[in-house]
């Protein structure tokens, strides 16, 4: 959701996550996104954007039954030992 919500509000990644992890206060972050978007966010972006998070609150996100391993037994091994 994220990603889509930097390209409603015309973010770029790299600079946004900067602005996010380096701001001191939710105003200071609030500021740099107006900032990129000329002072204000349109009343379609906040549309935009509003049906978004919307849609992504009410999306099915239930994971029925238990989730593969992305990790081989091998790898799993690595980790739990070396911790990588």
């Amino acid at each position: 959701m994220s990603l889509k919500c930097f390209d409603i509000l015309q973010l770029g990644l790299e600079p946004t996550m900067q602005a996010l992890y380096s701001s001191a206060t939710e105003k200071d972050f609030t500021d740099y996104i107006l900032q990129q978007n000329q002072g204000t966010i349109s009343e379609e972006q906040r549309d935009t954007l509003e049906k978004c998070v919307h849609h992504c609150i009410n999306a099915n996100t239930q994971i029925e039954g238990p989730i593969d391993s992305v990790l081989t037994q091998e790898q799993w091994q690595c980790w739990e030992a070396n911790g990588f």
